[in-house]
């Protein structure tokens, strides 16, 4: 009997830790300005960009140090 109960609140718990990664939003997609880029990174923003804003700027900070980007200067800058 106990085994059962210890089961029922395993499952619930693991229920309860899937339901926020489940109930993620999706975000609209963000427009991004790529002029003056190399073509590798500007096609890897671009896919970025159709996944929204927070995935733009994850990849920026990823790739901080290798390709010097700005945030301010990609997404604002796609409003000029």
């Amino acid at each position: 009997m106990k085994s059962i109960v210890a089961r029922h609140v395993l499952s619930a718990i693991a229920l309860a830790a899937a339901l926020p990664a489940a109930a993620q939003v999706i975000e609209p997609p963000v427009a991004v300005y790529t002029d003056g880029l190399p073509s590798h990174i500007r096609k890897r923003l671009e896919e970025k960009a159709k996944h929204g804003r927070t995935a733009v700027l994850q990849y920026i900070n990823r790739t901080r140090n290798t390709y010097n980007l700005y945030a301010p200067d990609i997404l604002r800058g796609a409003m000029r």
